[in-house]
């Protein structure tokens, strides 16, 4: 009998502990984040413990208690270990299969007894070890480069062209919210002091990156149709046709370029590429090396883990459902602390800017570098000095659909701008370094810079259904659409330009000139309309919603 016991209340604490276990050394290893951090020591650390805890209540427990705490613990694992094959049937199927999973392994613990827990011990140990010897995924972890032995036209001078994610115009920045008015100064003394053309009132037709993009990208400026579609290797969005960066490539350029995984510039372009860097703002290799304290990243770490669940998104929808949430006007008087705050996304954006800067040492003649940093874009967790802030101040662009229909009040607004203020200010601490050191290189004395954005803040008060009828506020179509679009060259003079122009068509106009020259038709009637994609479009545009561009800005003087 003593041999028995032994046996159940060892299989009985190992089997709980090893069902949690499993999910997190498959997400470490696929992250390729590392086992021997403080963070991940201590986190497997109290996963073994608390299993082992589990162990010991259900090996005293009635059997139909038992069978329903394994099987609890079997759907945690498969909803944590599967949440994207669950995500992808979608609907209510989800959880009709956790359910059936739960009901299953009830019916076997019931008939198994207590050999359950040793049956499954042994097949998770097997998982684990296999996780961790032969791991199934690293690409996820690096930084995908490919060098293509392309040869530049050498005559030609270097253009560094930096997309700024969601980085508002200049004369777009909400000059009420406290902070604005400065900031706005800040920014166009940078450009003026720097010898750049700025069109300070430009705005994108777009209010998405990929529309946006695809648009510049092809010297398109409406609906035109199949420029952008779904990715490839863990691109969520891939260009289709790149006919402006086919048109640079022509000339004798080749490219090198950075880029989000979200949207792949690279392929399969007809374009001299020399290096294609893909920076993955997913993973976690970018926390670990960040410098937060190891309790933050092992928070950061179990909320990324478990936040894609089933379980958790239910357990998060009932809770906000409960009638004390009723009234949620509270909600709406500052930044919602519990939303989820991905700070993978702007802590790559600045490596990415690191490996820019290393490259154009080289400073080869005939290069074309094209940076898409997401930023200034949401989450804003970096203050002016580009310190990541303490974790309470970390925000979103809105209140989480969950919480609150509205995105955002007047008072979370300006919270939230002045956080994205913050960032916007690293963002130029970071651009000043760069730009300091292209000037200080002589081989770059005639390089092109083109600094703009994609769309704009889009930290708006009014809801989706509002903002696409056309009745929300000007503030709400402005923090939208209003972007940045500025250049310098040798054949531009500095200046400023206060006409409203769409930077599809501007981009265009300004490569027609070689960047040397403003485009002749700078000050002719151009299209004052933009677009809004209501959630029942496709990727083709049917249904969009047309509106004209509110008037923003200082006025032009003549």
């Amino acid at each position: 009998m003593s041999g028995l016991f032994a046996r159940s209340i060892y299989w009985d604490m190992l089997a709980p502990a090893l069902f949690l276990v499993a999910p997190i050394t498959a997400f470490i290893t696929y992250h390729g984040y590392g086992y021997f951090t403080v963070e991940v020591l201590v986190g497997l650390g109290a996963v073994v413990l608390t299993g082992g805890l589990v162990g010991l209540v259900i090996w005293k427990s009635p059997t139909w208690f038992r069978a329903g705490v394994i099987a609890l613990l079997m759907t945690v694992y498969v909803d944590i270990q599967f949440y994207r094959v669950l995500d992808i049937v979608g609907g209510y199927w989800p959880e009709a299969i956790l359910i059936a999973i739960f009901a299953f392994v009830v019916v076997c613990g019931l008939v198994l007894h207590k050999n359950l827990t040793q049956i499954l011990a042994v097949v998770f140990v097997t998982m684990i070890a296999a996780t961790v010897v032969v791991p199934g995924h690293e690409g996820i972890a690096r930084t995908v480069t490919t060098d293509v032995a392309r040869r530049p036209n050498s005559t030609l001078p270097p253009i560094i062209h930096i997309i700024l994610d969601e980085h508002i115009g200049i004369e777009g920045i909400p000059t009420e919210v406290e902070g604005g008015a400065t900031l706005k100064e800040e920014i166009k003394s940078f450009y003026r002091q720097r010898g750049f053309y700025v069109f300070g009132k430009a705005f994108t037709r777009f209010e998405f990156t990929t529309w946006s993009i695809s648009r510049l990208m092809n010297d398109a400026t409406g609906l035109e149709k199949d420029l952008f579609g779904y990715g490839k290797n863990d691109h969520k969005f891939r260009l289709k046709k790149g006919e402006y960066l086919k048109d640079i490539s022509s000339q004798g350029y080749a490219f090198n370029i950075y880029q989000p995984i979200y949207l792949d510039y690279c392929h399969p372009i007809e374009a001299k590429t020399r290096k294609c860097v893909t920076h993955n703002f997913k993973s976690m290799k970018y926390l670990r090396e960040s410098e937060l304290d190891w309790p933050v990243k092992l928070g950061f770490l179990s909320i990324y883990l478990f936040s894609e669940t089933v379980l958790y998104q239910w357990v998060s929808k009932s809770y906000w459902a409960l009638p004390k949430f009723n009234d949620r006007s509270n909600v709406l008087d500052t930044t919602w602390h519990g939303e989820k705050v991905n700070v993978i996304g702007p802590i790559a954006s600045l490596r990415a800017f690191d490996l820019l800067e290393q490259d154009l040492r080289e400073a080869p003649s005939g290069t074309y570098f094209l940076i898409h940093s997401v930023l200034p874009h949401f989450p804003f967790v970096y203050d002016r000095s580009c310190r990541l802030a303490a974790p309470s101040l970390w925000t979103n662009k809105e209140i989480p659909p969950y919480v609150s229909e509205k995105p955002n009040s007047v008072q979370s607004r300006g919270v939230r701008y002045r956080r994205y203020f913050e960032q916007l200010r690293c963002v130029y601490k970071r651009l000043a370094r760069l730009i300091d050191n292209i000037d200080r290189t002589p081989a770059l004395a005639d390089a092109v810079i083109l600094i703009q954005g994609d769309h704009g803040s889009r930290i708006i008060e009014s809801g989706r259904e509002r903002l696409e009828s056309g009745d929300a506020s000007p503030s709400d179509y402005i923090a939208t659409f209003s972007t940045l679009m500025t250049v310098r060259s040798a054949g531009i003079r500095p200046g400023y330009s206060l006409t409203p122009l769409p930077i599809q068509g501007l981009l265009s106009g300004l490569r027609a000139t070689g960047f040397q020259a403003l485009p002749d038709d700078l000050g002719s009637p151009i299209p004052q309309s933009v677009f809004l994609m209501p959630h029942v479009a496709s990727l083709e545009g049917e249904a969009w919603t047309t509106i004209p561009m509110p008037e923003f800005g200082a006025a032009a003087v003549d």
